[in-house]
C-alpha cells in the first residue's frame, strides 16, 4: 500500500471516530408515562403497546417538534424487555422534514417473533442517529 493511501486511510478513521463522539445518545424513559420530553425539540406526547394489522407488536404514539426550526431528521426509539428485565430488541421509527410545531404519528415495530415475551419497553426521541 502506498504511503499516501495509508495517510488518507488514517485521516478517514480519525474523522470517523471524532464524528461518533459528537452523536447525541438518546436517554430512554420508561414506557408507562404518556408525555416525555427527551430531546430539546422532540416531545413524545403519547405512546402505548398495540398489535398491528398482521399481529405484530408495535409501540405507537404521537411526537411533536417543539423547536422553532424544521428538523431535517427526527426519530423515536424503543427498547423491548422481558419480565426479567432482559433486553430483547431495539427498534425505531423516523421522519424527515418535521416542521416546527408539527406532530407525527409514529409506529415502532417489534421485529422479533417472540411477542409474548415482551413485558415492557423504554422509549426515547432524538434528532440525530
Amino acid at each position: 500500500m502506498k504511503t499516501s493511501h495509508i495517510i488518507l486511510f488514517s485521516v478517514i478513521i480519525v474523522c470517523f471516530i471524532a464524528t461518533i463522539g459528537c452523536i447525541e445518545s438518546p436517554e430512554y424513559s420508561e414506557g408507562s408515562s404518556n408525555t416525555v420530553t427527551l430531546s430539546e425539540t422532540i416531545e413524545i406526547l403519547e405512546h402505548d403497546f398495540e398489535y398491528g394489522e398482521f399481529g405484530n407488536l408495535c409501540v405507537v404514539g404521537k411526537a411533536k417538534n417543539t423547536g422553532s426550526k424544521s428538523l431535517a431528521y427526527a426519530e423515536v426509539r424503543a427498547k423491548f424487555y422481558n419480565d426479567g428485565g432482559d433486553l430483547l430488541c431495539t427498534s425505531l421509527d423516523n421522519i424527515n422534514d418535521l416542521g416546527s410545531g408539527e406532530t407525527w404519528n409514529f409506529e415502532i415495530i417489534y421485529f422479533e417473533l417472540n411477542t409474548e415475551e415482551v413485558a415492557s419497553y423504554k422509549i426515547a426521541a432524538g434528532t440525530s442517529f
